[in-house]
């Protein structure tokens, strides 16, 4: 499977070939990889450069290195949390706006709720229901705004209905950049009314199986919270709003989500 490689960056051809072999599905994920010491007889390489390159591998999300008896370099899917990392690598460098987010928002969110209205099955729509209640007696309750995160499972349900695995991934990382703006803004609990409303519409859409009232709504819902969020941080709340601080803690402190 693995051929002996040259000596200019050694470490990076280990990689290369781990990944493709990993990508042309002649590893699978749950497969060990061979032996330490056959791997280094394969490549010709020193000890040192084998665990460089399988670490760059781990960072990578494509293995896990385990110890023990039953150690060694297992491949792994890579998970929605890690690809997300590496997109936020990507934006860290970026200045992310409210508007650059109310702008992905609609293009995605909007049509996950078009065609969340076509396919939700009865069980998301208890779940869909179910928040929204505890949604509205969490506000009668005057507890703290980071209680509200969790509310953010309402679009991820609707995302995931869809089936779609990009979709899915987008909408996680957009998910994770909301809760980061709230974070950073700190609304009051009229907001958090506001989204109650907002919600309760896009559910009535979805279980009437609307696809059309369903978009609209969702779309009403984001240009309403982005002018609520955009009203805070003109009134002082806050003056430079840069997401991307709170959005890599946030991201970092999360489990992920299955696709």
């Amino acid at each position: 499977m693995f051929i002996s490689i040259k000596a200019n960056k050694i470490s990076e051809q280990i990689i290369t070939q781990i990944r493709q072999a990993i990508l042309a599905e002649k590893l699978r994920p749950g497969d060990r990889l061979p032996p330490e010491k056959e791997l280094m007889a394969n490549f010709k390489v020193s000890k040192g450069t084998l665990r460089e390159a399988l670490l760059s591998l781990e960072t990578l999300g494509l293995l896990e290195i385990r110890k023990g008896a039953l150690g060694g370099a297992y491949v792994t899917e890579v998970d929605i949390k890690k690809a997300g990392e590496f997109f936020l690598n990507f934006l860290y460098f970026k200045s992310v706006a409210l508007s650059n987010l109310t702008e992905v928002r609609i293009l995605v969110e909007a049509y996950i709720a078009e065609k969340a209205a076509l396919m939700l099955g009865r069980e998301d729509l208890k779940k869909l229901k179910e928040l929204n209640e505890e949604f509205e007696e969490q506000l009668g309750q005057n507890l703290p705004a980071e209680s509200f995160n969790r509310q953010i499972e309402f679009h991820r349900i609707l995302g995931e209905a869809t089936g779609n695995p990009i979709l899915i991934f987008f909408l996680d990382f957009i998910s994770n950049t909301v809760i980061a703006a709230k974070n950073v803004l700190k609304p009051q609990m009229d907001f958090y009314h506001s989204v109650l409303k907002a919600h309760k519409q896009i559910f009535d859409a979805v279980r009437e199986k609307n696809p059309k009232k369903a978009r609209e709504a969702m779309i009403k819902h984001i240009k309403e919270e982005e002018k609520d969020l955009f009203d805070i941080q003109k009134k002082g709340a806050v003056e430079n709003l840069d997401l991307r601080q709170d959005l890599f803690r946030n991201l970092m402190n999360s489990k992920g989500w299955e696709v």
